[in-house]
């Protein structure tokens, strides 16, 4: 399942969650939806996070992207439950 995360109030990031979350879909992945988080502080850019367990498919969502022009910076979150793979949409740098 990949989830992905936006930072609650930036318009522009919940539109670029909207897109990816349909690009995921599209894909044949199982979206685990968009959520629209707070922070202390704002992640910037774009993130794959993956806990301990990490899915080997993530690496191939990374490289998907990564091939499409889209890095993504891999991030360990011993937060992230199971195979669950989570993409953070933050601010712009």
């Amino acid at each position: 399942m990949v989830a992905v995360d936006c930072v609650a109030g930036d318009s522009d990031g919940l539109a670029a969650a909207d897109q990816i979350e349909e690009i995921i879909v599209k894909a044949g992945w199982r979206s685990g939806g968009i959520r629209i988080e707070s922070f202390m502080h704002n992640p910037v850019g774009l993130s794959l996070i993956v806990g301990k367990s990490v899915d080997p498919s993530a690496g191939v969502l990374q490289y998907a992207f990564g091939q499409a022009g889209i890095p993504l910076k891999g991030v360990e979150d011993d937060s992230v439950q199971g195979s669950e793979v989570e993409i953070m949409v933050g601010s712009r740098p």
